[in-house]
């Protein structure tokens, strides 16, 4: 009887050990040139991981409660807006080096809280940055340190940015009124602001510059916008609760990442078809949720050169790796906890 509980129990963990290793995510083997920054709000830190060597190779901690990131390729910096909390407020931006890897100094943001979206703009040293606090798009001398102008979103929940890469025209989402607003932040002037679905969120626009792609995360929609007449054009159902959205580089796909069903959308932008539905893993059965925590994919990056889409899962506190030729999911890389916002740096580090 011993004898047959012994062989039982070999066999279940046998089977065990076989379940968990086709359902552990896999580290991703492939040499690309830069590094993937990852912003991690619990975690109160980012990582750097190097896309040759394909570790995690730096951490560094920093804020109340960071989420999101932008790299300044001409001035190697890597600028983190710190968001806060409901107790602990935080009017700061960091800015670090992106060679090194080290906090080079922090800008104080008076009169605003709750920092955001982040922007570069096509003026030397100038990005934009929005206030949840106060509503406004703000666009600041990232040397000086200067606030340079300050415009109200006339919205609340002011949340995600974009600029037009020749114009000083920034749209920002506003995800408590639904809506987006239009900005002329050269100008200190509100241009417009384009009612989308509810809870608008996520941005970004088509390579020809002619389409704002809007997503909606409580309608599980996005909101196209054409830029020339500022008005909506087409409705496209998303998976649920769709929080970013990225535009490929060659302008070809929008991806939208479905932070309540676990996984992404990519539609064809010239069609506005639906075209794949990736699912991360942990969102496919019980299993696959036991041994891999239920995604909830979050910010997005293309590599400007390889065939890769990067996702932050938050609660996996996982950074994935997405081929963009199959649409398939190829690994991920553990970093901090919840892991937000997300940047490619393009580092040189000696891979082709």
């Amino acid at each position: 009887m011993r004898k047959w509980g012994l062989g039982i129990s070999l066999v279940a963990c046998v089977l065990f050990a076989i379940t968990y290793l086709s359902y552990k995510s896999t580290t991703p083997s492939f040499c690309a040139k830069g590094e993937l920054i990852v912003v991690n709000k619990l975690g109160r830190s980012i990582s750097a991981i190097d896309l040759n060597n394909q570790q995690k190779t730096k951490t560094y901690n920093l804020g109340i409660e960071p989420h999101e990131c932008l790299v300044y390729p001409e001035k190697n910096i890597i600028i983190v807006s710190d968001f806060g909390k409901k107790d602990q407020k935080s009017n700061e931006l960091y800015i670090l080096s992106s060679e090194k890897f080290e906090l080079l100094k922090t800008l104080n943001v008076p009169g605003h809280h709750q920092l955001h979206g982040l922007s570069l703009t096509p003026f030397p040293n100038v990005i934009l940055v929005c206030s949840e606090s106060s509503n406004s798009l703000l666009s600041i001398n990232v040397q000086s340190g200067v606030i340079e102008s300050e415009v109200n979103t006339q919205g609340v929940g002011a949340h995600m940015i974009i600029s037009h890469p020749d114009k000083s025209i920034a749209y920002v989402s506003n995800i408590y009124t639904h809506n987006v607003s239009v900005i002329d932040y050269k100008n200190d002037s509100l241009i417009a602001v384009i009612p989308c679905g509810k809870g608008s969120e996520g941005l970004c626009l088509s390579k020809d510059g002619e389409e704002l792609w809007v997503s909606n995360m409580n309608d599980h929609t996005i909101t196209v916008i054409n830029t020339a007449t500022l008005e909506a054009i087409h409705t496209i159902e998303t998976g649920k609760k769709p929080v970013r959205i990225s535009m490929s580089p060659d302008g070809k796909y929008c991806v939208s990442s479905n932070f309540s069903d676990g996984s992404m959308s990519v539609f064809d932008v010239n069609s506005k078809q639906l075209i794949k539905i990736i699912k991360l893993p942990g969102s496919t059965n019980v299993l696959d949720r036991l041994f891999n925590k239920s995604p909830t994919p979050a910010g997005l990056t293309f590599h400007p050169a390889k065939p890769f889409l990067f996702v932050s899962n938050s609660n996996a506190d996982q950074a994935v790796v997405i081929s963009t030729d199959s649409w398939e999911v190829m690994g991920s890389w553990k970093v901090g906890d919840m892991p937000d916002g997300i940047a490619f740096n393009n580092k040189n580090n000696n891979c082709d």
